[in-house]
């Protein structure tokens, strides 16, 4: 099999390895944390989820402002806490807005005060407290705009070894292929690669997406799978994909901590169900409670 970017010599394997992988990956053997799921951070979605497999590709999409990039973010610092290695490619935000918003969200100190740049004493004290924690995390940020697949594939296999969580902000932003005209086809070229990528470097790739306005065209606005479908074969090749609604989003009536559906519309490894979460929006943070 040889797609843009990759090629994958196939190759028979025996038996015995085969079962030694599986062992592996189910933490038989002494070191059961380099093959187990990815934990979220957030424990009903963990539940129901079982965590971010190895090798998969999660999908997490929703209609801009909906707070995906935000909930990646999130996921992105629960994971680099419990001493694992994230890179987070951002395509549409600066590496110092990306910063901003984790320290908002650790400190829970407004968005709108670093960009105004006007902080208590108080408040300086607690971002200098999250500087020194977060700076001990391995999490990487790429800010360069209108990368392609190649290119992230030759910063992750160049620089960066036992790499646990990429999340990828977002799949609108990744550079296309030119030499295929119709727009459909190149997506699907982007997620045959990502899929690809995600399995030879058996690490969950998180790849964001924005949701087309269709969404807004119905009674019941929550994404279901068939918004997908004009988004290259993305619902189809998507191990797991997740969709996020709040309700407040269409309402003129906003309050500090709103309610916040995380859809589990697709999910291999277990069921379809819903996990509640709270939007914190002044702070760029998502809770369970």
């Amino acid at each position: 099999m040889e797609t843009r970017g990759f090629h994958i010599e196939p190759k028979p394997y025996k038996i015995s390895s085969i079962l030694n992988d599986v062992l592996q990956n189910n933490g038989i053997y002494n070191n059961p944390k380099k093959y187990l799921p990815i934990k979220s951070g957030f424990d009903e979605l963990d539940k129901i989820t079982k965590g971010f497999h190895r090798s998969d590709l999660i999908l997490l999409g929703a209609r801009p402002g909906m707070g995906k990039t935000s909930f990646a973010l999130n996921i992105a610092a629960n994971v680099a806490a419990d001493n694992n290695t994230v890179v987070f490619f951002s395509l549409e935000n600066t590496k110092e807005t990306i910063a901003s918003h984790l320290l908002s969200s650790q400190t829970l100190i407004p968005m709108r005060n670093f960009r105004a740049g006007k902080f208590s004493e108080e408040e300086r004290m607690k971002i200098l407290i999250a500087n020194n924690t977060l700076s001990e995390y391995n999490l990487y940020i790429y800010d360069t705009p209108s990368m392609t697949v190649s290119e992230m594939e030759m910063v992750l296999r160049n620089i960066y070894n036992n790499i646990d969580l990429i999340v990828i902000d977002y799949l609108q932003l990744i550079q296309r292929d030119e030499t295929i005209e119709n727009r459909s086809l190149q997506t699907t070229e982007i997620i045959t690669n990502l899929k690809c990528l995600a399995q030879d470097l058996n690490v969950p790739i998180i790849l964001l997406s924005q949701l087309p306005r269709s969404v807004e065209n119905r009674e019941n606005r929550r994404p279901q799978l068939p918004d997908l479908d004009n988004i290259g074969s993305v619902g189809q090749d998507s191990n797991v994909v997740l969709f996020l609604y709040r309700d407040d989003y269409y309402s003129e009536n906003h309050s500090n901590i709103s309610p916040c559906e995380c859809i589990v519309a697709k999910n291999r490894h277990g069921e379809r169900e819903t996990a509640n979460l709270y939007w914190l929006a002044k702070y760029q943070r998502f809770t369970s409670q």
